[in-house]
């Protein structure tokens, strides 16, 4: 191996410094859902905003169950393909109304989210009703009943299964507790109607128009 002993000043640095971001067309980080998650959170929960119709009893544990709720959808957001067509800011406001949606906060999207994330109801019912729809689809497969086969009952192998009584103690309790790590999502609490929510596109726009916000161009 050969070492130079280069000696670069300051202004030889600045100049390696931008050859590389000219190289990189300046694109050094790409934006995420969650870069925007955080900041759009602040403004997810206000004082003034109703639960059926109510005022909030807690808003406290209100911003619990929104944050909860909004990392949830943002995890949704990662299984799907098609929430690439949408920007990343996009997307984490989406979640925002995903999560008001289904915790019964009305309004469903406000004046005070719209000016902050640059978006208005239209710009985002496409990609919520993606979001509720994974969202109803994760509620019906934690309700769904298991299905145990009986007890004695003869498997693929030709043995029959053990009878439930003797089953170990320890393989009761992690089942319990996949069970109940599954379904902890989606327990109303406060919300008793959770579960039963669905929205339609048709509502969705409904929602929207009812609320009357003013088109914004969206900005990243």
């Amino acid at each position: 191996m050969c070492s130079l002993n280069l000696v670069l000043n300051k202004r030889d640095l600045i100049r390696m410094e931008l050859l590389l971001l000219e190289t990189f067309g300046w694109n050094l980080c790409m934006p995420t859902p969650a870069h925007f998650i955080d900041y759009y959170l602040h403004a997810s929960v206000q004082e003034s905003d109703l639960h059926n119709g109510w005022p909030l009893s807690s808003l406290s544990k209100t911003k619990a169950f929104m944050d909860k709720y909004t990392h949830y959808f943002l995890e949704v957001s990662l299984q799907d393909h098609a929430f690439l067509s949408f920007r990343p800011s996009q997307v984490a406001a989406a979640c925002i109304a995903a999560s008001r949606i289904c915790l019964q906060i009305s309004p469903s999207w406000t004046t005070s989210l719209h000016l902050l994330t640059g978006y208005s109801w239209d710009h985002l019912t496409q990609c919520i009703e993606l979001m509720l729809l994974a969202h109803d689809n994760d509620v019906k497969e934690a309700n769904k009943p298991k299905s145990t086969p009986p007890s004695g009952q003869t498997s693929l192998h030709g043995q029959p299964t053990p009878p439930s009584c003797t089953t170990s103690s320890s393989h009761r309790q992690a089942t319990s507790s996949t069970t109940s790590a599954q379904q902890l999502l989606f327990q109303a609490g406060a919300f008793p109607h959770l579960s039963q929510h669905s929205a339609p596109l048709s509502q969705l726009h409904a929602l929207g128009e009812s609320q009357a916000l003013g088109p914004v161009v969206p900005q990243d």
